[in-house]
């Protein structure tokens, strides 16, 4: 009589790793492909951010730095030297909230090829600054 509950619980046993075995073997396995970017589906840019953009590629010095902040002097340098260049955000290329955000844009400069970037920025003060530069 000792014997049965001692079977009944090794049969539970095998009965349960097999089951885990089946779930194991069924469930499709975890996808290691990197996810898309965040911006890759974003949505239009705020007007303040085109405003930022658009004082990037002003003729004025001081209008050029308003639009960054501290720290990347060598992005206004670049615009300053390439007279002509401007800077276009893609219509659809924004992805933020209120504090951050990163947004697709375009550079073109006379007699050089376009450049895709990713711009990224910060609201300080009131308005969107340029926190950073990337090329895409």
């Amino acid at each position: 009589m000792k014997r049965r509950p001692l079977i009944f619980v090794a049969g539970s046993l095998i009965v349960a790793g097999a089951l885990v075995l089946l779930g194991l073997y069924l469930l499709p396995p975890a996808t290691t492909e990197p996810a898309e970017p965040e911006w890759a589906d974003g949505g239009p840019p705020p007007a303040e951010a085109v405003e930022t953009v658009r004082r990037l590629s002003s003729a004025d010095p001081a209008q050029r730095r308003s639009s960054l902040s501290p720290g990347l002097a060598e992005i206004v340098a670049e615009v300053r030297e390439t007279a002509g260049s401007t800077v276009t955000l893609d219509p659809q290329g924004w992805r933020g909230d209120d504090a951050y955000g990163a947004a697709t844009a375009v550079w073109r400069a006379p007699g050089q090829p376009d450049r895709g970037l990713v711009l990224g920025f910060q609201w300080v003060d009131g308005r969107w600054q340029i926190t950073f530069e990337e090329p895409m």
